[in-house]
Parts: C-alpha cells; sequence; structure tokens
C-alpha cells in the first residue's frame, strides 16, 4: 500500500507539470471539464 501511496503522491506533481506547460494554451474551462471526467472515471476505480 505505501508503494501505491508514492505514486500517487507523485501524481500531482505531474499534473502541475503539465497544467504549467499547457494551461496557458488549453482553454480553462475545457481543462476543467477534462480533469472532472478523469477524476470521476478514475476514482471510482480507486476507491476498491
Amino acid at each position: 500500500m505505501k508503494g501505491f501511496d508514492s505514486k500517487f503522491s507523485d501524481f500531482p506533481d505531474y499534473i502541475l507539470g503539465i497544467t504549467k506547460r499547457f494551461g496557458r494554451i488549453v482553454a480553462s474551462p475545457l481543462w476543467i471539464v477534462i480533469t472532472q471526467r478523469i477524476l470521476s472515471f478514475g476514482l471510482p476505480h480507486l476507491s476498491w
């Protein structure tokens, strides 16, 4: 479980890196919709 936590803790930094590079290029509303869809799809699978 610790291995999973360590990978998950690195995930926000990866997202921040993407948003810093493409945040100004991609429209914010579109990015929010994409992130919400990814989270709504991923979280149910991670919750088990």
